[in-house]
């Protein structure tokens, strides 16, 4: 009897608690990514013409703020907010 109850209060769809209007239901449905969708990160340490490895985050380093201003201009063209 227990057991009918708890099945009667869990969602017949896995996607139940989610309206279709809400933001988890979109991102779930997408199929196409787009540039404006990532998020960059980026680390500036001072210092000139300097870089140094992030180690938790293979591929991604800190800058100096010279570097980071160069690199967030060739950001800009590749069209990444």
């Amino acid at each position: 009897m227990a057991m009918t109850r708890l099945y009667r209060l869990l969602p017949r769809h896995p996607h139940a608690p989610h309206s279709r209007a809400s933001l988890v239901a979109r991102l779930m449905c997408r199929k196409h990514a787009f540039p404006a969708d990532f998020i960059w990160p980026i680390f500036v340490i001072d210092g000139v013409k300097k870089t140094e490895p992030v180690a938790s985050m293979p591929g991604v380093e800190r800058l100096s703020i010279d570097l980071a201003v160069k690199a967030a201009e060739e950001a800009a063209r590749w069209a990444f907010r």
